[in-house]
């Protein structure tokens, strides 16, 4: 086997390895953006929410935040999972009086 050969498959490899990373960061960025919108939002006055929502959101996000901080490096699906979960235990609640990002650039 020759030098070459070996190179672009260990090449292949590490592309591999890096997208699967990658999708993985920007899943984690995805819920942590939304965690951030979501309680970014709630200090905005003008929004049309009960106390009890409002503190139901901050309860919700806090979970959210304490879990990324104990899973730094868990695969996309459960991020995904994660953020599934959090909308629809605010699913109660009209977000859309928020104007929430659900999604954030990623400029690197």
């Amino acid at each position: 086997i020759n030098a070459e050969y070996m190179g672009k498959k260990n090449a292949a490899k590490y592309q591999k390895e890096n997208k699967k990373i990658m999708e993985n960061i920007e899943a984690r960025d995805e819920l942590e953006c939304l965690a951030y919108n979501l309680r970014n939002q709630l200090s905005d006055v003008m929004i049309s929410l009960d106390d009890a929502e409002k503190t139901t959101i901050d309860l919700s996000v806090t979970q959210i935040y304490s879990w990324l901080d104990d899973n730094p490096t868990v695969e996309k699906e459960l991020y995904i999972k994660k953020k599934n979960n959090l909308l629809r235990e605010l699913s109660e609640i009209d977000l859309r009086k928020m104007n929430i990002e659900y999604k954030c650039s990623n400029e690197y």
